[in-house]
């Protein structure tokens, strides 16, 4: 039987390392059998249970919370008899580095009898 040349798996987005902090990232399928997604199909899987609706060559990872880490593939299929699923590419959930914020009377978030807020924001909150 045929065999689709082995795809491989990209991710971009505003994450680092693949950990997915309050952003979403987005998985790039590419194989050599189908170029940028002209003639084959795609299926993309988590943790190797497919994902509804995710057929393009490209799948975006919603961060929603913890749920979104996983081991990501893609199947490609460029006929009905040539398929290859790729490797596993990894994202991890991690936390956003939290920030703190000052407001209040104060200037130059010096307290001189003054009362002031702190704030602490996160991505991932």
């Amino acid at each position: 039987s045929a065999t689709a040349a082995t795809p491989t798996i990209t991710a971009s987005g505003s994450a680092t390392s693949y950990e997915i902090a309050g952003t979403t990232v987005t998985l790039t399928c590419t194989s050599s059998s189908d170029s940028g997604g002209s003639g084959g199909t795609y299926e993309w899987k988590k943790d190797t249970t497919t994902v509804n609706g995710a057929t393009g060559y490209t799948y975006n990872v919603p961060n929603t919370d913890n749920t979104a880490a996983g081991s990501y593939t893609c199947l490609v299929t460029v006929s009905t008899v040539a398929s290859s699923e790729s490797t596993g590419l990894t994202l991890s959930a991690t936390a956003a580095t939290p920030t703190i914020t000052a407001s209040g009377s104060a200037t130059s978030y010096e307290i001189a009898g003054t009362t002031v807020t702190l704030t602490c924001t996160s991505a991932s909150d």
